[in-house]
């Protein structure tokens, strides 16, 4: 009996690592702004590549790619999705990452983590940068809760939004690299 009681303790004891893993790597993932450095298209792929994120369409006529988890690996507490918007000369305006999150409680603590990692690599929040988000259209019309952080030229915003139909993503984190991110941008997948 004391056998078959220490490998049950021991399979629920792996099972309970590999869900706090699976939730840690998602925790340590450093904000997309930091990975999109590039404006070509096969650099943004290989970018997004780094959070598990794999091109899954292009729109040749609208220049956005989206973005959809490579395997069903990691954390079954979310699934994440992106969309690349580009120009007409091919340069990359905009991208948005999205996380939906199975219960609030888990939404938010992800949240807090992303601005706390954000106000690590990038500097505290300033109003030109929440100015610049404003005007540049890049704070969706569902955000609850919103930091924005310059970043040379560009701007990372990071909300928390309002889980709306027809996808209820609890996180956008945008990086709208100038001016030209007035362009028609999709909200969510």
């Amino acid at each position: 009996m004391t056998r078959h009681n220490d490998n049950v303790t021991r399979s629920l004891a792996l099972a309970a690592l590999g869900a706090l893993a699976a939730t840690a790597l998602v925790a340590c993932a450093p904000p997309v702004g930091v990975l999109v450095r590039h404006r070509t298209p096969a650099l943004v792929a290989s970018d997004l590549g780094k959070h598990r994120l794999c091109l899954e369409d292009r729109d040749p006529v609208s220049g956005i790619e989206a973005y959809q988890p490579c395997r069903s690996v990691g954390s079954r507490d979310f699934v994440q999705w992106a969309t690349a918007s580009y120009d007409q000369a091919e340069m990359l305006v905009a991208v948005d990452r999205y996380e939906r999150w199975i219960d609030e409680p888990k939404a938010l603590t992800r949240w807090n983590t992303l601005v706390e990692r954000a106000i690590d690599v990038y500097g505290s929040p300033t109003e030109a940068s929440r100015e610049r988000a404003t005007s540049w259209q890049l704070v969706p019309p569902s955000a609850l809760y919103w930091s924005a952080h310059q970043v040379g030229a560009s701007v990372v915003v990071l909300a928390y939004l309002t889980p709306t139909a027809p996808h209820h993503a609890h996180i956008v984190e945008v990086v709208g690299f100038d001016a030209r991110t007035k362009i028609a941008r999709p909200r969510q997948r």
